[in-house]
Formats: C-alpha cells, structure tokens, sequence
C-alpha cells in the first residue's frame, strides 16, 4: 500500500512595517551628492494602505552639503500610498494567475480596498523588473463568508486551501496547502524569485504541526 499524502504548507513571510523612523539616514539620496550630515527638519503624517496601519511618521531631513530636504520612511514603507507587504502580496498574486478581481477580494479579507488599476499596475511593475511571464499557476479563486483563513485556489486543477495571515507583531504570511511532494517543488520554483523581488521569504512546513 502507498503512502498516504501529507499536506505540506508553504508559507511567504512578508516583512513587517514599522510606524516611525528607527534610524538616521546614512546618505543623501539626492544623486550626485555625497553628504553624509543632515539637520532635521519635522514629522510629517504619511497616509497608508495597510491592514495594521492607516498612517506612519516619516521624517524630513535637510542635507547639510547639498542643502535640499528628503523624507526617511519607516521600514516597509515608500514614497507610493500602500505598503511593502501589500504591495508584494497582491504581486504575489496577480503574477500567479489570480484576476485583479480576485487578488482585490483577498486583499479585503484583511482590510484592505484597493482598486482592480492598481493591482494591474503592481504586478505590472514586479513583472517588468523580473522580465517574468504571469502565469496561471492558481488557476481560480474560492472565497468563504468565514474570512481570510478559509480561502482556497485551484491548483493543478485541484483546490488548495489559501491562507493570509498577521502574525503578532509585525508579519504577514500567505500560505498554500498541498498533497503532493512534486506539486511543493513546482510552487515553490515559481515563488521563489517572486519574493525575492519583493523581499519575502520562504519556508516549507507540515500541515499538521
């Protein structure tokens, strides 16, 4: 008799978001420049898409050589209104296969409301800087009323359970379930320079630990 499957997860660990500024700058980011001293300047309230954060304190700098001011971000966050983490989940998604429909539906489970334009223009993005193809690797979404744990994606043509997480204190995790050793390798093929791309990490696990 075979060995029965085991459902292995594969989980994407996006980093976190901090909502203040942790650390001076080192450089001017202004090209050309090379100073190395700053004054600073204020606080300034960023809004934010995210589903911890509606809002972080960036701070302004002036470059004491150059004399032109700059905002330091905190970490997960840039100049753009959404997140690191959103940002790289809904690429995540898109360049799996998912519609803009439907990575916008997931997106909601956790609070967040974005438009379909702007999930296109993500993953664009993500997919210009890899010189990647969108792929159907997920080949549908299944949505539950019981929230964002109980999702599922077709996947080589059967449906796997599909997870988003925020685990305490600052992680967001996407995570897929699957029966089969070769279907694991293949996923986790395609995903890795994926979140490479957008700074997440990997990890395998069993399901039933």
């Amino acid at each position: 008799m075979g060995a029965l499957n085991q459902t292995m997860r594969l989980h994407v660990i996006f980093p976190g978001v901090e909502s203040t500024v942790t650390a001076s700058p080192a450089r001017c980011p202004y090209r050309g420049c090379q100073g190395k001293q700053f004054r600073f300047r204020q606080t300034v309230l960023k809004p934010l898409r995210d589903m911890v954060f509606d809002q972080v304190r960036a701070a302004r700098y002036q470059c004491l050589t150059c004399h032109r001011t700059f905002r330091v971000y905190p970490i997960g966050v840039r100049r753009a209104h959404v997140s690191q983490r959103v940002e790289g989940l809904a690429s995540i998604l898109y360049l799996s296969g998912l519609s803009s429909r439907e990575v916008s539906l997931v997106l909601e489970q956790v609070g967040v409301h974005l438009a379909r334009s702007w999930v296109c223009d993500t993953g664009r993005a993500v997919q210009r800087n890899l010189r990647v193809k969108r792929q159907k690797v997920f080949e549908g979404l299944e949505m539950s009323a019981n929230g964002p744990e109980a999702m599922r994606v077709k996947y080589h043509g059967a449906w796997a359970r599909l997870q988003v997480t925020l685990n305490p204190p600052k992680e967001l995790v996407l995570t897929v379930d699957v029966t089969s050793e070769r279907d694991m390798q293949s996923l986790r093929q395609w995903l890795e320079p994926l979140a490479r791309a957008v700074q997440a990490n990997l990890l395998v696990g069993d399901a039933n630990r």
